[in-house]
């Protein structure tokens, strides 16, 4: 199993994790095979330190211990702890500066290009259709909901914050984002919406 996953991005999610799950975070930890940063965080560095599987078994196992409603909240802290993450670091100061020189008009579909480009990074892929209303990015495989079934409705809610927060950022003017397909309800593919 590569290691795609840096130490930075775990510790920000593990840091969101323990904030939600309070005193099951250690039993969480466990579970998942994660026990050696339980006390310790991982190191703060863009040194691959999990695969993708090891993540998506962390996931699960947040998902299964804390139930759907805890999960959503987990979801979202996480997504605004990596998008203030992303956007102090070079990633943001990189989009800020580039987005100076992209017409209005044209800065939505730049953004989605080049979020998609940084998630490529980490191996998460969007396939990425316009429409009249919209923007779609479309997850062939989520990192936020693997294995969850029956969800009442959508949960990857981290993916919608960092998309929104980074997006306010570079569009100046609140970006409005939804998932309207999420495979954890019917299976269909996670979908998010980028509103023109």
């Amino acid at each position: 199993m590569e290691k795609v996953i840096a130490g930075n991005l775990m510790r920000l999610i593990l840091d969101a994790l323990r904030e939600t799950s309070g005193p099951q975070f250690r039993a969480i930890m466990r579970q998942a095979g994660w026990e050696e940063y339980a006390d310790h965080p991982p190191p703060d560095s863009d040194e691959p330190i999990a695969s993708l599987e090891d993540f998506l078994r962390l996931t699960q196992t947040i998902y299964t211990m804390l139930g759907e409603d805890l999960y959503r909240l987990h979801q979202r802290n996480t997504g605004l702890k990596i998008a203030e993450g992303a956007i102090q670091g070079p990633w943001g100061a990189q989009i800020r500066a580039a987005a100076l020189v992209v017409p209005h008009d044209q800065r939505l579909g730049w953004y989605v290009g080049e979020y998609a480009g940084y998630m490529a990074k980490a191996g998460v892929h969007y396939t990425i259709r316009e429409e009249p209303a919209a923007w779609h990015m479309t997850l062939a495989h989520c990192p936020a909901c693997p294995g969850i079934a029956a969800a009442k409705q959508p949960i990857c809610t981290g993916i919608v914050v960092f998309m929104k927060k980074a997006g306010d950022l570079v569009m100046e003017r609140r970006l409005q984002v939804a998932e309207v397909a999420c495979h954890a309800v019917d299976g269909a593919a996670c979908t998010f919406a980028l509103y023109k």
